[in-house]
This record gives C-alpha cells, structure tokens and sequence, in this order.
C-alpha cells in the first residue's frame, strides 16, 4: 500500500463515537504508524444506518474535536452532520474523492465489528471502487470467519479485506457501550477517554450523568 511520490495518505475513520475512546483513538494513530498515513479524518455519523444513537451528533462531533485537539495526525471532520440525515459511508467516500482524490490516496479505516456487518452496509462494492480498506485487528478482537464473510459479499472482497488487516499490539480493550455503562452506573471512566472529552460528558449530562457534575476537572471548552 504505497502512494506515488509527492502524494498525501489520508485515513477516514467512521463511526458513532458515542462517545469517543481512547480505543478509538490508538487504533487511528497505529495505522498511520504502520501504514505511513499521514492524517486520519475522524467522522462521527449524524444518524448511523445499523445503530441506535444516544448522544446528540453536535455533542459527538464536539467530543471528537476535543479527543483530536493536541494530536498532529487525527482531525476531527463534520462531513456527515453537514450532509444531514442518515450517514451512508458511500455518500461520504464519493464526496471526499472527488474534494481531495486528485490530492492524496484514500484509505477507509475499519475495525472488526464493522467489517463483520459489511454485508448490511449500502453499496459496497462501489466503495472501495473509491478507496483502500484497512482492517484494524484490536487485542481482544473476536477472530474473523473469513469464509462465512465471503459468502455474503461480492467476490473477492473479503479476501481484500483479510489481506489489509493489520494488528494493533497497542490497543486497548474498550467500547463505547461499556463506558456509557460505567457512566450510568456512576463509575469512574478516567483514562478511558481523553480527560477533555471526561469533564465535557459530565459538564454536559451526557449518558446518564447528573449535568454540570465535575468529575475530572479536564478543559473541555
């Protein structure tokens, strides 16, 4: 996965992000490690087609840009909450290729969980018609059923999946759904999540937290 001379690599790197983790986060910055890409956009859904959101996209757009703020290679992007309505991954590669496809080479970062739900997703041949998939393989990740997969896609496409998965040794074992369990429950979610996006959830009473609670003391404006 090499770019022509003098052209940029460029990460996209979709998701609920409800909220943002450090999972989230480590996984991005691996891959631009190992792949020599040189920025990750990280694009919370407005509405995700395959999940029930809980916090607002606003809310979770402003997490991403805190989460983002003081790391060179992870930008926060609204691409999909500037589009409005459900976030199909189609619309945003078709758009993103013709902004910057003339400018750098595209690569659709994806985590297991994603991958596994590829069938379901809109169009998806004509997605990577756009750019370059890289799997994510997180420690604790669940091993893939590469033949059950190809079965439910188009041929061939499972095998280009498996063959850009890369494995990130230093990740850690976190979920968005655990850490709005813990915040529900009124346990601590330090080091969880940037110590911005901590003290915005609870300034803001997001997933079940008392707001304006300081639990963290983090600047989150």
């Amino acid at each position: 996965m090499t770019s022509p001379l003098g052209r940029l690599r460029f990460g996209i790197f979709g998701g609920s992000f409800d909220p943002i983790h450090e999972g989230h986060l480590r996984a991005a910055e691996g891959a631009c490690e190992r792949l020599g890409i040189d920025r990750v956009l990280l694009i919370p859904a407005n509405l995700q087609p395959l999940k029930d959101g809980y916090a607002d996209a606003n809310h979770r757009l402003e997490m991403v840009g805190l989460a983002t703020r003081d790391r060179q290679v992870l930008v926060e992007s609204g691409i999909e909450l500037r589009r409005g309505g459900t976030s199909y991954t189609i619309d945003t590669v078709r758009k993103l290729s013709h902004d910057l496809g003339h400018l750098v080479d595209l690569f659709l970062l994806m985590g297991t969980d994603a991958v596994r739900d590829m069938p379901r997703w809109r169009n998806v041949s004509e997605i990577f018609s756009y750019v370059t998939p890289v799997v994510l393989e997180r420690v604790g990740d669940d091993p893939m059923d590469w033949d059950d997969l190809a079965g439910r896609l188009p041929t061939g496409l499972a095998d280009k999946f498996r063959d850009s998965m890369i494995s990130l040794t230093q990740s850690i074992e976190v979920s968005s759904t655990e850490i709005r369990r813990q915040l529900a429950a009124g346990e601590s979610i330090s080091g969880l999540v940037p110590a911005a996006v901590e003290g915005y959830i609870y300034h803001n009473g997001l997933y079940g937290t008392a707001r304006g609670q300081e639990e963290t003391g983090g600047d989150f404006r």
